[in-house]
């Protein structure tokens, strides 16, 4: 695994494209749960991801660029997502806590 090659050179943050797809649920969760515990330890995580559902449930914070801008930033206590995809299409005034 790509991931675990990475953290033995005691690196300080991850940036993942698309961390799970393709992949299936079981091991979607398995690697949730190996972010978050990461996350936990203070290794800094930086995802994109296409799924809203991993979105809205994995980070801490979310910040939504639209047209290339931040449309909106999320902590995970105002994030939701109706927020999400209404600063994903341009609608910031839709999208704020």
């Amino acid at each position: 695994m790509l991931i675990g090659r990475t953290l033995l050179t005691d690196c300080k943050a991850l940036i993942l494209l698309e961390p799970t797809r393709g992949i299936d649920v079981g091991a979607k969760a398995e690697i949730h749960r190996i972010l978050r515990e990461l996350a936990d330890r203070g290794l800094a995580v930086i995802l994109t991801s296409s799924e809203l559902p991993e979105l809205v449930n994995l980070p801490d914070r979310c910040i939504v660029l639209h047209k290339g801008r931040i449309a909106a930033e999320f902590t995970r206590e105002t994030m939701s997502s109706e927020k999400l995809v209404a600063a994903q299409i341009g609608h910031a005034k839709d999208a704020g806590p």
